[in-house]
């Protein structure tokens, strides 16, 4: 009888465990919107408008926009134009930066800049988790995806990623740099775009 206890108490503790381990492994997926009715095939040359920034960090908007082109780029999916085109055709147009856009401001901005769709983005932490005992960073941000022709949002994407992992919280270590969680956090809201 007490092998028996000790068998069913065995398997018990590996069901414990690998449920621990699959609750660990779990990413947080991101919170995602895509407009139903809209082709996204009919859009191939997208402008990023610079992202406003919510956080303490005066570069985290900048630092979080270049990891957003990189991976968009990377993709190939879409031509992208250059941050400084899009900026000049901004001032042309007296279009503040940093600040959200109306439609009509999407609409004028893609027939200066002849583009389909024009992403933007908000920050909202960046930098060191103050909920964590060992430092580790974390990013927080939403991004979207405004099609020019009548300036209506068609995707929209907020995530959450930080540089701890199951086994870094069981075993110790040190954050993946701010970098790797930005590229994370990039990767995943484009995952339910790209």
């Amino acid at each position: 009888m007490t092998g028996d206890r000790a068998r069913l108490a065995t398997r018990h503790s590996w069901c414990v465990l690998v449920l621990i381990i699959c609750a660990g492994c779990a990413g947080g997926a991101a919170t995602s919107y895509l407009h139903p009715t809209v082709d996204f095939s009919h859009i191939h040359r997208c402008a990023v408008v610079p992202y406003q920034n919510l956080t303490q960090d005066n570069f985290a908007d900048e630092r979080l926009q270049s990891a957003f082109l990189s991976e968009v780029l990377h993709d190939g999916s879409i031509t992208m134009l250059d941050p400084e085109e899009t900026e000049s055709a901004m001032r042309g147009l007296k279009i503040a930066e940093g600040s959200p856009l109306a439609p009509e401001q999407f609409v004028a901005l893609g027939k200066a800049l002849n583009v389909e769709g024009i992403f933007f983005g908000t920050v909202e932490e960046y930098g060191v988790s103050r909920n964590t005992r060992r430092p580790v960073y974390e990013v927080t941000a939403t991004f979207g995806l405004a099609e020019t022709e009548t300036g209506n949002l068609i995707w929209r994407s907020q995530v959450h990623a930080d540089g701890s992992s199951f086994w870094k919280k069981i075993f110790g270590g040190e954050s993946a740099s701010l970098y790797d969680v930005s590229r994370k956090a990039v990767r995943k809201a484009l995952g339910s775009l790209l």
